[in-house]
């Protein structure tokens, strides 16, 4: 069946490491297909003090809350990598299919920064935090999906 035959990007990814996997065929081991992404956390970054502002009205000063938190900045930059490293395999001819095992809360910022022919693509999500497993865990879980048929 040619269906079978597609090979397939498996992207494993949190909010600080992205790594990508290319799945050939049934039985066919997991090959790292794409340099990773390792962006270590940069500590505390609200252990400075907020900004501060006069109120409207007298000499009281108040702290300013930022407009957005630095966690989901982080989570924002890491899903438009993600994107552009999958758009990339994509257009090299690289894989005809896509498995995301990401995090949850990042998933769902992947899904939104991807364009419709690679969510078209998408034949697995898995809301995990895997990037620590090895290839043969990873290999385990894919296996049990059944949606890539064995995976070694």
């Amino acid at each position: 069946m040619l269906f079978e035959r597609q090979s397939t990007l498996v992207v494993v990814a949190d909010r600080e490491t992205a790594r990508f996997y290319r799945h050939a065929h049934p039985g066919a081991v997991l090959e790292p297909a794409r340099a990773g992404i390792d962006r270590p956390s940069p500590g505390d970054r609200n252990a400075d003090r907020p900004g501060r502002t006069f109120e409207s009205v007298g000499q009281h000063r108040h702290a300013k809350a930022p407009t957005t938190s630095y966690q989901d900045l982080e989570r924002q930059e890491m899903a438009a990598e993600i994107a552009q490293i999958i758009h990339a395999a994509f257009n090299d001819d690289e894989a005809e299919r896509l498995v995301l095992i990401i995090e949850p809360q990042l998933l769902g910022e992947v899904r939104q920064k991807l364009d419709k022919s690679a969510r078209d693509r998408v034949i697995l999500e898995l809301p995990m935090h895997l990037t620590q497993a090895d290839p043969r865990e990873l290999a385990r879980r894919l296996t049990d999906s059944g949606e890539l048929g064995r995976v070694r």
